[in-house]
């Protein structure tokens, strides 16, 4: 099977980070290429591999697939167990991932994901109020599943996970209030050696963007 992911910078780019992560937390083999956003031609080399003319894309022995949330489902049929066993759970941690998929505009909008800085200034308060919102699920899943060895939203590890991972980035960035158990969570997150090693390769790059960087001050 050839597979090829292609994504946008890993500082920069939170729809890129989600389904990076299930493919290497399901263990499959894939060729990675980065193209960086917001330099001359960029748009043109996206829609070059996909009409759809966003990142990530995934091709699978030719095979096109576009949107974050369809090739996490694709790694879940090469790896079940990207999803919880138990179908309530799974159905659970579907809803989890898809509400962050589609919600929660404003802390996008405004508090970007921007992995080697640290922001200078405080969160709007319409970032504010989806981070809290945020939180408040965090808090109902965690109480609910995670234990001390099994720390994530739904106690193992899942595509729920890699759907939040950029919010954590954000936390941290922005420095968002927390409570303690949503500082316990994003520990265990950043210490996951998935997203570790995409932090690390987040720090390294070179490429800037002045539209996300304007928000850090």
């Amino acid at each position: 099977m050839n597979v090829k992911l292609y994504i946008g910078n890993k500082n920069y780019s939170s729809w890129s980070l989600r389904p990076w992560l299930c493919l290497k937390k399901a263990g499959i083999a894939f060729e990675e290429e980065i193209i960086p956003l917001d330099v001359p031609g960029f748009k043109e080399k996206i829609l070059s591999v996909s009409s759809a003319g966003t990142v990530p894309i995934l091709v699978v022995d030719g095979v096109v697939i576009t949107e974050s949330l369809a090739i996490a489902e694709w790694a879940a049929e090469q790896d079940p167990s990207l999803w919880p066993k138990d179908a309530l759970t799974r159905a659970e941690a579907r809803a989890a991932a898809s509400l962050m998929h589609a919600g929660f505009s404003s802390l996008r909008e405004y508090c970007p994901m921007n992995i080697r800085a640290k922001s200078s200034a405080a969160a709007n308060d319409a970032a504010l109020a989806d981070a809290r919102k945020i939180e408040a699920f965090w808090t109902g899943w965690l109480n609910k599943y995670a234990t001390d060895e099994k720390p994530f939203l739904f106690g193992e590890w899942s595509i729920a996970d890699a759907f939040y991972a950029p919010v954590v980035a954000r936390f941290e960035t922005y420095h968002l209030p927390r409570s303690p158990l949503a500082q316990k969570y994003i520990n265990a997150m950043k210490a996951e050696e998935a997203f570790s090693a995409w932090s690390v390769a987040a720090q390294a790059e070179s490429w800037s963007i002045e539209e996300t960087d304007k928000y850090l001050s």
